[in-house]
């Protein structure tokens, strides 16, 4: 989500983000590091604890095996943030909003580690929630209309989502929502707050 976001922003609003003054080869290796930042480490170490036998599904369909992987990635996250929001700013105007949205993916799933220690919201809604609410602040602080369509993309994807989580029965209506609200409400907030 993080790297469609990013992507998102670049591709359809650079002059939003800073990013006009940047190569495409730039932009090429910079959405590549954050892809193996914000998935593919996590996914590793997620399945190094499925390996190691510390949780048993990758899937973490359960309450219990939900908590560590999430703070793990709380932590993965956090690094992130500080690398591309802090030590990147030395290369570039992109490193403030790399940082504001780093460091709110990164809060919304510090949220969400904390309320999965006595409810399963949804991390999949929290995580499409967080792109519908960053991207619809930057469209209200920008007006750049160009951010419609990757808008309307993430709305049709949220449908989506909650649909097959409803489907499989991996939530209820309530956990779907809970989790879609608090992508929304703090990636949202803190696009509004900090850029």
């Amino acid at each position: 989500m993080a790297t469609y976001l990013v992507g998102s922003l670049l591709h359809f609003a650079p002059s939003a983000v800073n990013a006009e003054v940047l190569s495409s080869q730039s932009l090429g290796i910079l959405l590549l590091a954050l892809l193996a930042y914000t998935f593919i480490i996590p996914v590793l170490l997620v399945y190094g604890m499925q390996q190691m036998r510390l949780i048993d599904d990758i899937t973490l369909q359960t309450l219990e095996e939900r908590r560590f992987p999430l703070w793990i990635t709380v932590a993965v996250y956090a690094l992130a943030t500080y690398f591309f929001g802090w030590k990147f700013g030395q290369l570039t105007m992109l490193s403030d909003v790399l940082g504001v949205v780093l460091g709110s993916i990164t809060a919304a799933i510090f949220c969400l580690a904390l309320i999965s220690m006595f409810w399963q919201i949804s991390a999949h809604m929290t995580g499409i929630g967080g792109v519908i609410g960053f991207l619809l602040a930057v469209l209200y602080q920008t007006g750049d209309i160009r951010l419609s369509t990757p808008l309307l993309l993430s709305i049709l994807a949220a449908g989506w989502i909650a649909a097959s989580r409803l489907q499989l029965n991996a939530h209820n209506t309530e956990e779907v929502a809970a989790g879609l609200l608090l992508g929304i409400g703090i990636c949202g907030s803190g696009c509004l707050i900090f850029l």
